[in-house]
């Protein structure tokens, strides 16, 4: 008798909780991409940015007139998506792609994810190579006189000189450059990680005293990677015109200077470790009064190791000049 109260009690109460259909359809419970960053579409050339904010495109562009800039940015923090998209050009234009002028200071741009393309060609036969340039196109890919620039998930071909010309403290990653009339990727400082630049009129990366690192630098007409006071780390520099990679009075670890028209590393003054160097055309590692450690350099054409008085230690070489070179440890020993 008792059980059978406590379960006509509980079958009283359940029966008290009311209706259970909703007042209405739920509300949204969560804000949308643009609530949250508010962003303004581009869909035609040519486009200036005058506010701070982010942009993107809405399709593929093209920018035909040759007296005028693809995209400029007049504003401090901006982000560019290209959205996947292409900004290419006819033939006949000389403009810029992305162009960020200098006529004040401005900070915090970002450009990422798409393709820039130009009608600029670059060529190379014969062995030594003999390179041909043919300009047409876009005149820069991008061309950002700002500080502390960002460029990312991008591919940049074809312009009529550089890929991308960036000012001090930019952040440079995984952006291949090819087939530009002069340098591949130029930036006076900063950093460049994960890219590759190949075919272009002049050098593939010129960091000056900034950091190369995880990248590949072939088949350019100059040098593959430049950094003079920087540093290069995980690179290769092979089949370039002239020096693998060169760090004059850098550093450059864990790399390699292959096939080069001239030398495969040159440090002078600065310091290579963890590194090898063949099939250069004049010299391996040329650290001439740097430092060489741990490193390797065979087969090259004039000497495998030029650091006559830099201090060497535990490297191996086949032909050197050390003459009034500090050695430690190598094989074998000249």
């Amino acid at each position: 008798m008792k059980h059978l109260i406590i379960a006509l009690a509980s079958a009283s109460l359940l029966h008290a909780q009311g209706p259970l259909t909703p007042p209405g359809a739920p509300a949204p419970g969560m804000k949308t991409l643009q609530q949250i960053e508010p962003r303004t579409p581009i869909s035609s050339l040519p486009y200036t940015i005058s506010q701070s904010g982010s942009y993107y495109l809405t399709e593929s562009l093209v920018l035909t007139d040759p007296t005028i800039d693809g995209i400029t940015i007049q504003a401090s923090g901006v982000t560019l998506d290209l959205m996947g998209f292409t900004l290419s050009s006819g033939a006949a234009a000389t403009g810029r792609a992305i162009y960020v002028p200098p006529d004040s200071p401005r900070r915090g741009i970002c450009v990422k994810n798409g393709i820039i393309t130009g009608k600029t060609t670059v060529t190379s036969t014969g062995n030594p190579q003999v390179w041909t340039i043919v300009p047409a196109g876009f005149h820069y890919g991008v061309y950002d006189t700002s500080a502390n620039g960002r460029y990312e998930n991008l591919i940049i071909i074809g312009c009529r000189t550089t890929g991308i010309f960036a000012n001090s403290g930019a952040v440079i990653s995984n952006v291949s450059v090819s087939q530009n009339g002069s340098t591949g990727i130029m930036a006076s400082s900063g950093s460049v990680t994960n890219s590759t630049c190949s075919y272009n009129g002049y050098d593939g990366i010129d960091a000056d005293s900034g950091s190369v690192t995880n990248s590949v630098c072939k088949n350019n007409s100059h040098d593959g990677i430049v950094a003079y006071h920087g540093s290069v780390t995980n690179s290769t520099g092979s089949l370039n015109g002239s020096k693998g990679i060169s760090s004059y009075l850098g550093s450059v670890t864990n790399s390699i200077g292959s096939f080069n028209g001239t030398k495969g590393i040159d440090v002078g003054g600065g310091s290579v470790s963890h590194s090898s160097c063949s099939f250069n055309r004049t010299i391996g590692i040329d650290a001439s009064s740097g430092s060489v450690t741990s490193c390797s350099a065979t087969n090259n054409t004039t000497v495998d190791l030029e650091a006559s008085q830099a201090v060497v230690a535990f490297c191996k070489f086949g032909t050197s000049n050390l003459s009034g070179a500090t050695r430690t440890g190598n094989h074998p020993s000249p």
